[in-house]
C-alpha cells in the first residue's frame, strides 16, 4: 500500500482524499511485486481515507492470489484480510499493543516478512521518482 500526496481541493470534493491517520490529502494505491520489487500488479487511484483491506476486499485480491496459487507478504494494516488460519495467502505478521508485548519468538517472526517486503518498498519508490511533492 502506498499514499500519493495530492493537493486540497475545493469544497466536499476535499473532504474524499484527506487521510485522518496522515492528517494530509493523499490517494490510496495497492500494489502486487515480484520478490525482486518489480510491480505486478496496481490498483485504480483511490481517496486517500480507504484503508488497506477495504481496498484489498474490493479488488478481490485474496480470489485473485488463490486462483493463481500465490502468497503475499503484507505490512500489518492487512491483519484481518486473510482469515484463513489453515492455507493463508497473506502473511502479516505480530502486533504488539499496550497491553499485549510481543515475546522473542514473535518479534523473530515479524523479522521474515520485513525482510521480504523490503523490495516492495523499493518498488514503490521506483514508482514514485518524478512525482512531484
Amino acid at each position: 500500500m502506498e499514499r500519493t500526496a495530492t493537493r486540497r481541493r475545493t469544497g466536499k470534493a476535499d473532504r474524499r482524499n484527506c487521510s485522518g491517520k496522515h492528517r494530509s490529502h493523499g490517494l490510496h494505491f495497492l500494489a502486487l511485486t515480484d520478490e525482486n520489487g518489480r510491480v505486478i500488479w496496481i490498483s485504480a487511484a483511490r481517496p486517500g481515507r480507504t484503508h488497506d483491506n477495504t481496498a484489498a476486499r474490493h479488488d478481490h485480491i485474496l480470489a485473485h492470489l488463490r486462483a493463481a496459487g500465490l502468497g503475499a507478504l503484507a505490512d500489518l494494516g492487512f491483519r484481518g484480510l486473510d482469515n484463513d488460519i489453515h492455507d493463508p495467502v497473506i502473511v502479516t505478521g505480530y502486533a504488539a499493543t499496550r497491553t499485549h508485548k510481543l515475546t522473542p519468538g514473535q518479534k523473530e517472526a515479524n523479522r521474515v516478512p520485513a525482510v521480504g517486503r523490503a523490495p516492495v518498498e523499493h518498488g514503490f519508490a521506483h514508482l514514485l521518482v518524478g512525482v512531484p511533492r
